[in-house]
Order: structure tokens, then sequence, then C-alpha cells
């Protein structure tokens, strides 16, 4: 069972949480806009799509169950925080054994998502900005140190 969401933002309206494990493609939209990762009812993750496939794509790479982080930050902050595993940056990417990855997937089971479409990338990007600016939830402030 999935906690509510605690929204720390109160100037933007929260979006809808859908446990991870009853996401399908075809339920995500394929517009830009920026989504949240929660567990046990607080935002952990906010990220953007802004780009090619948008939220579908991107909510869809964080999905995915691959041993290789380079294409995840979201997967590579979790790695760190479950882990305790240093390094796991882009700049020096990671991968991960069978058993790490394991306890990755199990963590992400555990999530929900939310996004919040939006017309353009442009207005994505500014929006995760204007977000972050007020609030970084815990996994986005790892990337930031």
């Amino acid at each position: 069972m999935v906690s509510p969401v605690s929204w720390p933002w109160p100037t933007v309206p929260a979006p809808s949480f859908t446990p991870v494990t009853s996401i399908t493609p075809h339920l995500i939209p394929s517009s830009p806009g920026v989504y949240a990762w929660a567990r046990e009812g607080r935002v952990v993750y906010l990220g953007v799509a802004a780009s090619g496939g948008g939220l579908r794509s991107r909510i869809r790479t964080h999905l995915g169950t691959s041993t290789d982080l380079s294409r995840s930050a979201f997967r590579r902050s979790v790695a760190e925080h479950v882990l305790d595993v240093a390094g796991a940056s882009r700049k020096r990417l990671r991968t991960l054994d069978v058993k790490e990855v394991a306890v990755v997937n199990d963590w992400v089971r555990e999530c929900s998502v939310g996004w919040i479409e939006t017309a353009r990338a442009e207005e994505a990007r500014e929006l995760e900005e204007r977000l972050l600016a007020q609030h970084q939830p815990r996994l986005n402030r790892r990337q930031a140190q």
C-alpha cells in the first residue's frame, strides 16, 4: 500500500501519484513536464522531461532495471543512498552487480511517481528550477553535493 504523498510545494497543485508497480507506459503522457518520485509518503526526487519522448521516455528510463546507471540520475541517487556507494555520478559511470541492482530495484518498486504536464519543454525546465529552488528532495540533494 502506497502512503499519501506530502507535497512540499504549496504554490503548485500536487499531481496524482501512482505506485510504480501499477505503472504501464500507456498511462504516462509523452508531453514535456516535471515528475516526482515518492516513497513512504514523501517526495524523494524531482526531475524534468524536456526532450524527445517527454515524460513517458524519461520515467521509463528510471523504471529500467539495468545494471548500467549512466542514463538515470534517479537510479544513481538511489544506489548511492541504499548501497552507500560513492562515485555513482554520471562523470564516473558505475555499473552495479546483480545483487546491488536487486537492492536498487526493490527500493524503486516501493515508490510511487506523479507528474505535471507542461505545454513546452522550456516551461518544464522553468517549473523544475522553480520547485528545486524552493525545496530539494533528499535524492536531489545527493546530486548537488
